[in-house]
């Protein structure tokens, strides 16, 4: 029984130090792209703009993945960069509350549990 309970905790705590590391990333990359996708999300007329903050997921020299959260909903726009610009190539809408999403983006998970879905 012992065995199982340390085997247990293991995992937990492997699972909450991947999570924390995955939030850390998102978090630098937020603040070192901050200025390129700040307003980026206005480039698509389906998404309002009541967005209250972004996080960048992914991103590298000619990629990037943005997660744009709203009261009403959250989008993932990925971008890709052409002469020296971020381009919109897709938009998925992770959950809304006035549609049928209603996923989950890595690492925030517990925005599920915040907006009520």
């Amino acid at each position: 029984m012992k065995k199982l309970a340390a085997v247990l905790s293991a995992c937990v705590i492997i699972a909450l130090l991947a999570w924390g590391i995955s939030i850390a990333k998102c978090e630098v990359l937020t603040d070192k792209y901050s200025d390129d996708f700040k307003n980026a999300y206005q480039s698509n007329s389906m998404i309002s703009n009541d967005v209250e903050y972004f996080k960048v997921l992914e991103c590298d020299d000619t990629n990037a993945k943005v997660y744009y959260f709203s009261e009403k909903s959250g989008n993932v726009l990925t971008f890709k960069k052409e002469n020296g610009k971020w381009i919109e190539k897709d938009w998925e809408v992770v959950w809304s509350q006035t549609g049928s999403a209603s996923g989950v983006v890595w690492p925030y998970i517990l925005q599920f549990f915040e907006t009520g879905l």
